[in-house]
Formats: C-alpha cells, sequence, structure tokens
C-alpha cells in the first residue's frame, strides 16, 4: 500500500472515530492542532513532532488537512463514515 493511500485511510478512521465518539468540528480541529482553534500563541500542542515532521517534508500539516476534508466529506452524505478508498465504505447513517 502506498503511502498517499495509507494517509487517506488515517485520515478516514480518525474522522470517523471523531464522528463516534460525538465530537464537533472544533473540537476535532482542537485536537489536531489546538494553535488551530485557539491562535499561534497558544502554548499547548498535541502532535507537535509529527507536526514539525509533517511540514519538513511536506510543507504543510497534512493530517490536519486530510482528517477536516474526511470529516466534511461525512458530513456533507450525512455518513459515519464515507471512504475515499477503492474498497467498501461501512456507511452508518444517523
Amino acid at each position: 500500500m502506498d503511502e498517499d493511500r495509507r494517509a487517506h485511510l488515517r485520515a478516514d478512521l480518525d474522522a470517523f472515530y471523531a464522528r463516534a465518539y460525538g465530537l464537533t468540528r472544533d473540537e476535532l480541529r482542537y485536537i489536531l492542532d489546538p494553535a488551530d482553534v485557539k491562535g499561534p500563541d497558544y502554548p499547548s500542542e498535541t502532535f507537535r513532532v509529527l507536526k514539525e515532521k509533517e511540514i519538513r517534508y511536506h510543507g504543510e500539516y497534512c493530517p490536519r488537512r486530510l482528517v477536516l476534508a474526511a470529516w466534511d466529506r461525512m458530513e456533507a452524505q450525512g455518513d459515519l463514515l464515507h471512504s475515499t478508498s477503492d474498497s467498501p465504505s461501512m456507511k452508518v447513517r444517523f
């Protein structure tokens, strides 16, 4: 499995579990990167090492973008999970 596909599948799972646990999109944003919600001077970081590595290698914090995109897809479709992978998705209606 290539890294791009793996990253999208991880993002789908992260969004799925966030929705299953009843988080809001803003709560998920806070978990992914508190500074995204509270501002750049906020003193806390959740995934500092991952964020620094992603920015160093990709020029951005890819997991935040991918997880929020997966969240938005699920929200638009009304599904708990709507995968972008080639495999069948598990769809759970609210």
